[in-house]
């Protein structure tokens, strides 16, 4: 069995009340069965307590009360811990804000971007990301493993042309843009490939691969921004999940949809691309991020260029938030605005099916996700 996390995975540590956005509020929080076994048998108030904070429908979850957890303290602690320690929490407030991947005999974990303290560990790193790969006993073995062991045959393939994908995201040699333009167009090729049941010619398609010298092209403010619109219309009819994404949403609608904003949309683009030049490592952490944790799932429904769409429409959306925020800010993008964007963009998105699946199949119909709009969107 092989572990892989990427090199920054360790440093997470909860800062539980630091937190500003703790992750027992306004979230609906799981209650694994094990653990609801567990409670069921604990004795005295408390016991009362925790069987009366339960709600079990079809899922099994905590009673919030006015978007909190009922055993969240006014310092932002959990009484859960307090009083019955670690071992008696539920699995999801164990493990959040860590994520796992399995497959073939493969387990990859990345720490997600909805949580603050996650965001400013990634961000504040100013160097390239590395993975590192860990090779497990066999009796560590997990059963998805086992379970997954019939893709293990095209597993490489798809690993090996996401973690080129990666590498050549961060090629610094290049421009952001165009590393970004040329992922798409790499994992276009990858896909083609992948419909004629040929993954093998991956490899050959790696070792030819070269991001192409430059080739300035003439950018259409109006067809840029008329793509822009559409996408954030798709975005705006996404089921809200949280105020803050409604709110920041509305913002960059009101800054920028309009086509009498067409001209403030591109002088904006233009001021914060100068303001953010030395910064653009923060830009390519997302991206990075977005693909190591989604690119690799292709290899169990073989829609490696929509998972490559998906990579890119999230970076894409974010930078239409932190553009927003420069320009209500005046011409200022702090630390703090680049951990709160994704922050809030994440929470809504990868942890919401709906808003997933929404994506998922907007991305199959809609022209504005497709790879050239996407490119001629990323120009800009």
């Amino acid at each position: 069995m092989i572990l892989r996390i990427p090199d920054y995975y360790k440093e997470f540590h909860c800062i539980a009340s630091k937190c500003k956005h703790c992750c027992c509020f306004s979230w609906e929080i799981d209650v694994d069965d094990q653990t609801y076994a567990y409670y069921r048998k604990v004795d005295g108030e408390f016991g009362e307590r925790l069987r009366k904070g339960i709600r079990k429908e079809k899922r099994t979850f905590f009673r919030m009360y006015h978007g909190r957890c009922p055993f969240l303290t006014t310092d932002h602690l959990c009484e859960v811990y307090q009083t019955l320690g670690e071992e008696a929490m539920c699995e999801v407030c164990t493990e959040f804000p860590r994520f796992e991947n399995d497959y073939g005999n493969v387990e990859e974990k990345i720490l997600t971007l909805s949580c603050e303290e996650v965001g400013r560990i990634l961000f504040t790193k100013k160097t390239k990301i590395e993975f590192i790969k860990v090779e497990q006993p066999e009796d560590e073995i997990a059963a998805t493993a086992e379970e997954n062991s019939t893709y293990q045959d095209q597993d490489g393939e798809m690993e090996a042309a996401r973690d080129y994908c990666i590498d050549l995201l961060q090629n610094r040699k290049y421009s952001l843009t165009k590393r970004v333009s040329h992922f798409l167009s790499f994992c276009k090729e990858v896909q083609d490939y992948i419909d004629q049941n040929n993954t093998k010619k991956i490899e050959k398609i790696i070792q030819k691969d070269s991001i192409p010298s430059d080739q300035s092209k003439e950018i259409d403010i109006t067809r840029v921004h008329k793509l822009f619109q559409k996408r954030m219309d798709l975005f705006a009819e996404m089921e809200v999940m949280d105020e803050e994404w409604e709110e920041e949403c509305n913002n960059v609608m009101r800054a920028f949809h309009s086509d009498s904003h067409r001209g403030l949309y591109e002088q904006t683009a233009t001021e914060f691309a100068k303001t953010y030049k030395d910064r653009e490592y923060e830009y390519e952490h997302l991206m990075v991020y977005f693909v190591y944790r989604y690119l690799i799932k292709a290899v169990f429904d073989g829609r490696f260029l929509d998972r490559a769409k998906f990579c890119v429409i999230c970076y894409l959306t974010i930078r239409e938030m932190d553009r927003m925020r420069f320009l209500i800010n005046g011409s200022v993008y702090t630390l703090e605005d680049r951990i709160e964007t994704a922050r809030i963009f994440s929470k809504e998105v990868e942890h919401s099916r709906m808003s997933l699946e929404y994506l998922s199949k907007k991305i199959k119909t809609e022209d504005v996700f497709g790879t050239d709009a996407l490119m001629e969107q990323l120009a800009i």
